[in-house]
């Protein structure tokens, strides 16, 4: 009787193995739960981000002295906005379920050492703190991923094209914008346009203006330029303001100058004086070849390649003919400001 009571334990116990070998063999589930972070590192303290793809992809970001730069492109200054939002999703991602946990699975799903859709390894100074594999889309938003040193593969809220890898995604493409109230007065030229009412209105013709827009900040006058029969569009002048200020490049090209950049004879050349006085240069050339257009900033010692699209409302509102009401009459003097006082 005990040699079959210790015969049938025996057999339960192997039954039991069995059971639990073959719940994992054949299948990639996992039997327990994690719901802690996915990575274990503070993204806060991070200072080192390498994004990697299919076809040796990569790029970098370093951060120094609190600003975030791309080494490829001369360490012009990275989009700090966008970096940080990216650290903010890797530091919320949940584990949750594996997916899977075999090493087969992990080439299936495209999150294997040597085979994956992105890698990203996240540093401070030189030493690694984490690799991230993000594999197989499971949805808009959702894919596979993997930490390094793990088998288990999760399914996180992260999508593969908020991960880049193109240097100039990751360019701040704001660095020559300004804020539209800082612009005081605007030179295109002999023409000279402020914001405001003037000290010394001009005479006769030149003096009309149209009427300005529906608030004070948007209201500006000419100070020069205009010629007999002229008068100055404010609507025109805010809306060049506007573009100015709102505008963004598309991509280094370099610190220096080409040929074929067409700066020699710009399509638009002005000059933007801040409320503090400083003066920023403007000039934007169409290249030789191509469609694309350069822009050369005073603030900046880089050239940046800007497409058709981008810079044609800009030369649009810089034109003459749209900044003014009339055509001027042919061979007539501009107009000068008459001193304060005068008659």
């Amino acid at each position: 009787m005990r040699k079959n009571i210790r015969w049938l334990g025996g057999l339960l116990a192997v039954q039991v193995a069995l059971a639990i070998g073959l719940s994992f063999r054949g299948s990639d589930l996992a039997p327990a739960r994690a719901d802690g972070a996915l990575l274990s590192v503070k993204t806060d303290s991070i200072d080192r981000l390498t994004l990697g793809g299919p076809d040796k992809a990569e790029v970098r970001l370093v951060k120094r002295d609190g600003q975030w730069q791309l080494p490829s492109a001369g360490d012009f200054p990275a989009d700090a906005e966008r970096v940080k939002q990216l650290l903010d999703k890797l530091g919320q991602l949940k584990a949750g379920v594996p997916v899977a946990t075999t090493r087969g699975a992990q080439a299936r799903f495209k999150v294997a050492t040597e085979g994956y859709e992105r890698r990203i390894v996240l540093g401070q100074g030189d030493q690694p703190l984490a690799t991230l594999f993000l594999g197989t889309a499971q949805g808009a938003r959702q894919v596979l991923a993997r930490v390094d040193g793990s088998d288990a593969i999760h399914a996180v809220a992260l999508a593969v094209y908020e991960i880049p890898l193109k240097t100039d995604d990751w360019l701040d493409k704001a660095i020559v914008s300004l804020p539209n109230d800082d612009i005081a007065a605007l030179e295109l030229g002999a023409l000279k346009l402020a914001r405001g009412t003037p000290a010394a209105p001009l005479p006769d013709a030149a003096a009309v203006v149209k009427p300005a827009s529906s608030t004070a900040a948007e209201t500006w006058t000419a100070s020069a330029g205009l010629a007999d029969g002229e008068t100055l569009s404010t609507d025109a002048a805010a809306a060049l303001a506007s573009a100015l200020a709102g505008l963004r490049i598309d991509s280094v090209l370099g610190r220096e100058a080409q040929p074929g950049y067409g700066l020699d004879r710009p399509a638009l050349a002005l000059t933007v004086v801040r409320k503090d006085g400083s003066r920023i240069d403007y000039q934007l050339g169409k290249q030789a070849v191509g469609e694309d257009y350069v822009l050369k900033v005073s603030t900046r010692p880089e050239y940046f390649r800007m497409p058709a699209w981008a810079v044609n409302p800009l030369l649009d509102a810089g034109k003459r003919d749209r900044l003014t009401g009339t055509t001027a009459v042919a061979g007539a003097q501009p107009a000068r400001a008459s001193p304060a006082g005068g008659s």
